[in-house]
């Protein structure tokens, strides 16, 4: 009985060192998207010059951005996100309100680059909206094109 306490013993203390409290302290980063024409705030279906003749009144805007992270001083990446869309209509309907994208959790330090792709990884558009939650990003069906077997990266229409 005594040989087993000891093994005991000695086990939970080697558990207790390998769980050390972790004293590293993270931060939030917030990415802030503002639309905009001509250095002015955009307004769905107003008019904007085009041409001398001709003006472009725009009536959607969206896009996926993927594999977003942050480099670190050192060169350590830190991956954020690997998809999120971007629906600038619903966000500009009736106000001029930013979106804004927040990541929780990142520890602190100094970061020389950010990261992100337009559109759809390649990985990831081999995928199908059925494969994904109905508030996953991907799970939108109208922005898929099934001919295509592809994400539709991006809609702007006007």
């Amino acid at each position: 009985m005594g040989r087993f306490f000891y093994v005991f013993m000695i086990s939970a203390l080697l558990l207790l060192v390998g769980c050390e409290k972790n004293s590293k302290t993270t931060g939030t980063l917030s990415l802030s998207f503002e639309a905009s024409y001509a250095g002015l705030a955009l307004q769905f279906l107003d008019g904007y010059p085009a041409t001398d003749q001709y003006a472009i009144q725009f009536t959607k805007s969206d896009f996926y951005l993927s594999d977003i992270s942050v480099v670190s001083a050192q060169g350590e990446e830190i991956i954020l996100s690997d998809i999120e869309f971007i629906n600038v209509t619903d966000a500009y309907s009736g106000s001029h309100t930013p979106i804004r994208l927040s990541f929780a959790g990142i520890p602190t330090g100094n970061y020389t680059q950010l990261k992100f792709g337009y559109g759809v990884s390649p990985y990831l558009n081999n995928t199908l909206p059925k494969d994904y939650a109905t508030d996953h990003p991907l799970s939108r069906t109208s922005h898929y094109w099934d001919q295509w077997n592809s994400y539709i990266f991006s809609k702007l229409e006007g």
